[in-house]
């Protein structure tokens, strides 16, 4: 899988190494001079790509800042795999998106891993069994963890599909709008159900066909870190995992 991902993007002219986007100019214009950090490699866990359990992908908006500018051979798909398995949660606190990925990653998987190969799953177990992409590849490093200009979103939107047909998630969970809206469209969608008693959230799932032969279920939220009120949260994790455990059965 890696390596046919490391070819799309090359093909794409985004691939870390020799980056060569056709709308890099539009996209740095729209960043502080000098400050445009482009594409990092999405993570792809091992066992994700293994495949014993369903695969289940996050889609974020763009990267939280741009460590790696001028140093592209840091975020190459390998070395991306090699830093998130090393550092985990590296400590990180229960606010942070980071954290609450990993956290509705645990949920999600736990009746998988516990049915079909005997183990239960920890906040930094769950590292292998998951992806993460990003709506938006580059980053404008001057404004810290704030989102970029919305050109860059649009101009990065045609490279998601052509990505997830490779990735081949049973399992989408897009975090906050830009994500919901690079992928809505972009599959076909077999069925759209929201979830019940949730108008703030404005939270619901869709059947997706990937491809003739591979279907997934794509669950739609706000922002892991966007402010839930009283229970709302605990309301909308256990919708998601009924939801999943509905299309894919844990054993």
């Amino acid at each position: 899988m890696l390596d046919r991902l490391d070819r799309y993007y090359r093909e794409q002219g985004i691939s870390p190494i020799g980056f060569k986007c056709p709308s890099f100019e539009k996209c740095s214009s729209v960043c502080a001079t000098g400050q445009m950090a482009t594409a990092e490699a999405p993570y792809v866990g091992p066992e994700y790509e293994e495949g014993r359990l369903p695969r289940l992908l996050f889609v974020s908006s763009d990267t939280c800042d741009a460590w790696y500018k001028d140093h592209p051979e840091l975020v190459t798909l390998e070395r991306i795999r090699q830093l998130t398995l090393s550092k985990g949660l590296d400590n990180r606190p229960p606010n942070t998106h980071w954290y609450k990925t990993f956290d509705l990653a645990r949920f999600l998987m736990s009746p998988f891993a516990e049915n079909r190969l005997g183990r239960t799953l920890g906040l930094n177990d769950v590292v292998g069994f998951f992806a993460h992409t990003r709506s938006v590849r580059c980053k404008d490093g001057s404004i810290g963890t704030r989102e970029g200009s919305n050109l860059m979103a649009i101009n990065c939107s045609r490279f998601l599909k052509g990505e997830v047909e490779i990735m081949q998630p049973d399992i989408i969970v897009t975090q906050g709008a830009r994500a919901r809206n690079a992928l809505a469209g972009a599959f076909p969608v077999i069925r759209h159900d929201a979830m019940p008693g949730n108008p703030r959230h404005r939270a619901f799932y869709e059947i997706i066909q990937i491809t003739d032969s591979h279907a997934a279920i794509k669950i739609v939220a706000w922002h892991p870190c966007a402010h839930w009120k009283g229970d709302d949260k605990k309301k909308f994790v256990d919708w998601a995992v009924k939801c999943v455990q509905e299309f894919i059965p844990a054993s």
